[in-house]
């Protein structure tokens, strides 16, 4: 919709240098727009697979009656979760350069990908987050009301906090680029390396928080 009305919604978004570029226009609109936010809203929603959550929908004992062990049932979930998180990152990379060259634009495909490699390191960590909170609270709901509070107040609190500041450690600048030095705020492009430091970070994180859900049902099991 945004690639084949870019001219309609381009006019609305005027600048002193006239209409807005087309690639701006499509960084404004997705990458550092609501598209951002709902992809990590969805990322939330598909974090909350945690066994504790199913003992409202009453098949918890079916579950862990299964001939598997909790920890891999969980980890299997993990994974596919991990999947569908890459794959809601992969649409914009493919879709974006390919529908505007049928809207007669270009939006550079390396742009695309270096958004990708973004949005798959943090939507991996926000999914770990809300997988972590499902297996630790009872139901769906407690998981996803811990998960967006933390999702809201995890930025505030490194933003507003001073020894905090000068750390890469707001998730949502790292996805779009605020602030960042591999990234040109003028001209919405991608100007240096990806901060492969921070995303490895991020992905030892993501794993992290995954393993401690997959374990923690078997030691409550065990106290």
């Amino acid at each position: 919709m945004f690639v084949f009305f870019h001219e309609l919604f381009r006019s609305r978004m005027q600048t002193t240098r006239g209409i807005l570029p087309y690639p701006d226009y499509i960084y404004l609109r997705v990458y550092g727009g609501f598209v951002r936010g709902i992809f990590l809203l969805v990322a939330i929603v598909l974090g909350l697979g945690g066994l504790n959550a199913e003992r409202e929908r009453n098949t918890l004992m079916f579950t862990l009656a299964l001939p598997v062990r909790r920890g891999y049932l969980l980890a299997t979930r993990a994974m596919t979760g991990l999947a569908e998180v890459a794959t809601l990152a992969l649409l914009p990379a493919l879709l974006i350069p390919w529908l505007s060259a049928g809207a007669g634009q270009v939006y550079p495909a390396f742009q695309s990908w270096s958004f990708f490699v973004l949005w798959v390191a943090i939507g991996w960590v926000v999914f770990a987050s809300a997988f972590l909170a499902s297996s630790v609270l009872e139901n769906d709901y407690s998981a996803l009301t811990a998960a967006l509070i933390a999702f809201y107040i995890y930025p505030l609190a490194v933003a507003r906090t001073p020894f905090l500041r000068p750390y890469p450690l707001h998730i949502h600048y790292i996805m779009n680029g605020t602030g960042m030095p591999y990234f040109d705020p003028r001209t919405h492009s991608f100007v240096g390396p990806l901060p492969w430091a921070i995303l490895g970070g991020v992905l030892l994180v993501s794993v992290a928080l995954i393993y401690l859900a997959s374990q923690l049902p078997v030691r409550m099991d065990r106290s």
